[in-house]
This record gives C-alpha cells, sequence and structure tokens, in this order.
C-alpha cells in the first residue's frame, strides 16, 4: 500500500509540473508568434520550432517538463504503465486549477463535475491496481511490431493535420502527441526494467533507453506545433485521452501476461471512460477557451 501511495504522490507531483510545462510553453508559443505576426502557415512551422528555444517563458517550460520526466520515471518505477499514465492525464484538471486562480473565481458547474468523472475513473481504476499487474516478460517482437505500426500512423496523421481546418488539424496533431507520450512512457518502464535487472550497464546495451528521448523529442516537437495552431482545446482533449488509452494498450502487447477477467477488463475499461468523458468535458470547457483566450490577448497586445 505505502508503494501505492508513493506512486500517486510521484505521478500527480509529475502531471502537475507537465501543466506547468504545458502552460509556459504554449505561452512561449503565443509570444513567438506574436512577434512572427501570428498564426505562422504550414511552412513556417520549422521556423516556429527553431524560434522557440531563443523564448525564456518557453525554455522555462522545457526545465518543467524535464523534471516532470524525472518525476514520472520514478512513478514508472514504483507502478504499471497502464496505472501511472492516467494518473499523467490529470495535468489538466491542474491546468484548469491554475485557469481559476488566475480568473480569482471557483471552476463552473461542468468543470466540477468533469473533474469528478476523472476522480471517479481513476479512483475506480487505481482499486483494481494490485489485480492489473503485468509482470510477465516483455514481448520485444510485439514491441517492435507496435513501433512501426505507431510511427506510421503519427507521419500519417501529421500529413492529413497538414490538410485539414485547424480544429481538426490540431485535434490529430494531439492525437499524435499523445502516442508519442504513451511510446516515451513505455521505454521509460522497459528501460527501468534493464536497469533493475542488471544495473546501468544492461540499460544502456538495450535500445529503449535510446529511444526514450527520441519519443520525447517527438512528442515535443508535435506537441509545439498542436499549441501553435489556435485550437488548443481538441489539441489538450486528444493528447489527453489518447497518452492513457494508448499507454494500457502498449502495457497490454509488451507483456506476454494478459488480464483475463472480464470483470477486471470491464473495469479498466468503464473507468477510462469516466476518465476520457472528464478530460473532453474539460478540454471543451468554457472556462478552458476563456483561458486560451487571455493568452492569444496577452500574446496580441505584446505583438502590438
Amino acid at each position: 500500500m505505502s508503494q501505492l501511495i508513493v506512486m500517486i504522490v510521484l505521478a500527480l507531483a509529475a502531471a502537475f509540473l507537465f501543466a506547468l510545462a504545458a502552460d509556459l510553453q504554449r505561452r512561449g508559443a503565443h509570444e513567438v508568434l506574436a512577434g512572427a505576426g501570428a498564426p505562422l502557415p504550414a511552412t513556417g512551422a520549422k521556423r516556429l520550432l527553431l524560434s522557440l528555444p531563443t523564448n525564456g517563458t518557453w525554455r522555462t517550460g522545457v526545465f518543467a517538463n524535464i523534471g516532470a520526466f524525472i518525476l514520472q520515471a520514478a512513478a514508472l518505477a514504483k507502478g504499471s504503465v497502464a496505472t501511472v499514465q492516467p494518473l499523467i492525464a490529470t495535468q489538466l484538471l491542474f491546468v484548469v486549477g491554475m485557469g481559476s486562480v488566475r480568473q480569482r473565481a471557483w471552476p463552473p458547474v461542468r468543470d466540477s463535475v468533469s473533474a469528478i468523472a476523472v476522480c471517479a475513473g481513476l479512483a475506480w481504476l487505481l482499486a483494481t491496481e494490485g489485480r492489473i499487474v503485468l509482470q510477465g516478460q516483455p514481448n520485444r517482437q510485439r514491441i517492435v511490431l507496435t513501433m512501426i505500426v505507431v510511427i506510421v500512423l503519427i507521419l500519417a496523421l501529421v500529413v492529413i493535420s497538414r490538410m485539414s481546418t485547424a480544429w481538426l488539424g490540431s485535434m490529430l496533431l494531439g492525437v499524435g502527441t499523445g502516442l508519442f507520450q504513451a511510446m516515451s512512457a513505455g521505454f521509460m518502464k522497459l528501460a527501468l526494467r534493464d536497469y533493475s535487472a542488471g544495473g546501468i550497464t544492461a540499460a544502456l546495451g538495450d535500445w529503449p533507453l535510446y529511444a526514450v528521448p527520441v519519443s520525447v523529442l517527438g512528442g515535443v516537437a508535435l506537441g509545439q506545433l498542436a499549441f501553435a495552431s489556435g485550437s488548443l482545446p481538441p489539441a489538450v482533449a486528444a493528447m489527453s485521452v489518447t497518452n492513457p488509452v494508448a499507454s494500457l494498450t502498449f502495457a497490454l502487447v509488451a507483456f506476454e501476461t494478459f488480464p483475463r477477467d472480464a470483470g477486471l477488463l470491464t473495469a479498466v475499461v468503464l473507468s477510462g471512460a469516466l476518465i476520457a468523458a472528464g478530460i473532453i468535458g474539460i478540454a471543451t470547457a468554457p472556462t478552458t477557451r476563456q483561458l486560451l483566450a487571455e493568452q492569444a490577448g496577452m500574446s496580441a497586445g505584446q505583438r502590438d
């Protein structure tokens, strides 16, 4: 039980830092866009990514992101990907909390109900944590095949997003970002297993350790393009829902031991549905939209 509590605390702390990083990086992206005469066209995506490191707000967000990944790794050392990643998805609750503090107002009923749905889904999922332990040996063939499928899917999402409206394009990029985040968590867990089994030598001698920074950087780059699109609610909702769902799928694919209890699988599906419904409700809520409008207005003021 104590290990479960430590895992929950570490994952929630990581979620807070991820939320803070997203807020800072989003503001940094808007500041860069404002200086460039926002919005940048699709052909200016490369210019945006090259300009972001020069922005102080964005760099602070990067440091927050690094801290979040460290805490996430510590949480994954204590628990499974299937239970840590849904907790990481609560970063959206912290985003709404930051917005409420900034606006000095309590969240409206819709936001509160959505938050309750997320918390209820997490509580239900964590109640089954002891029965979802995936302790089989990683199936490397399945993992490699999954990687190939996911990379092809992400490339397809990027291509389609460039031919779509801003709303749909940001949502597709959000899905791709969530897939990258799920893969990085899975690779991190595999690297930690290597370290636990054979120390730093074993970890350095296996490819998952090197796949972590690649997937993290891919998620950061795709996330920045989604944030800069101007349609943040669908992007945040898509990445926040995709991350835990894809992480659970990765956990089931990566290990040879599957949960076969019908009641357990039903509980996992229903708890995931509650979490997803709550996250979508928060991401598309008026409070979130108002928060984004304030940030856009701040960027416009800086441009003027």
